[in-house]
């Protein structure tokens, strides 16, 4: 979605140029965004890497801790079993207080555990997959991990490959113009989207030797939502 907003935008200006009126776009609540950037504008944005992760080593017991006692049942067993510490207030065996509370955090604490694990080797696995990049400075596509890609990256997507970031489409090798995209994993629909690339870049890139070309171009983009 982010992506057909900066192609709409740009298509806007483009328009508005050619009939001769300047663009109704205040440039300075957008984001620039150059293509091939220097290093130093590329730690200006976030990497490209992947974290569902809930917990680290050392976060993952205080959290799990926190999120099962801020429940009222599960705080009120708790102050029961220490309750009976105090001999005044003791009813019966300790033990019989305290291995069910025990038992149920243990549980949850195994559950949480390999959820977490699960989700940190799906992460590994959609991070460490292999895209094609264009390489600005040889002028050849090269492989590239999903996790190092960088804002303003040439990205060679083939047919029926997921794309790895928010991206703005420059070419496409369809005869019309288009490609169609699906955004479930965004917004959960499944229905084929249509998206066409700027008329400009559609006409100026016919191989990877053009790419280079487009090196210090610049994209006026939304901020995310």
């Amino acid at each position: 979605m982010t992506s057909q907003l900066q192609v709409d935008d740009a298509q806007s200006m483009a328009s508005s140029s050619q009939a001769g009126a300047e663009p109704d776009i205040d440039l300075s609540e957008l984001r620039e965004v150059s293509f091939n950037p220097t290093e130093k504008q590329k730690k200006s944005f976030p990497d490209n890497v992947i974290n569902n992760a809930k917990y680290t080593w050392f976060t993952f017991v205080p959290i799990v801790l926190f999120n099962q006692f801020k429940y009222f049942f599960n705080l009120f067993f708790l102050l029961i079993a220490l309750s009976q510490i105090i001999p005044a207030l003791r009813v019966g065996f300790l033990i019989s207080f305290v291995a069910p509370l025990v038992f149920v955090l243990a549980v949850t604490m195994i559950k949480e555990f390999f959820d977490d694990a699960a989700r940190k080797t799906k992460d590994a696995e959609v991070n460490s997959q292999e895209y094609l990049k264009v390489d600005i400075a040889r002028g050849e596509v090269v492989p590239c991990d999903a996790s190092n890609f960088s804002v303003g990256d040439f990205i060679l997507l083939k047919p029926n490959e997921r794309a790895p970031a928010d991206l703005v489409l420059l070419q496409t090798t369809d005869k019309e113009g288009q490609v169609f995209i699906r955004t479930d994993q965004l917004d959960g629909e499944t229905d084929w989207k249509v998206r066409r690339p700027m008329s400009t870049t559609q006409k100026a890139i016919e191989s990877v030797s053009d790419v280079p070309n487009f090196s210090g171009a610049h994209i006026y983009a939304e901020h995310p939502n």
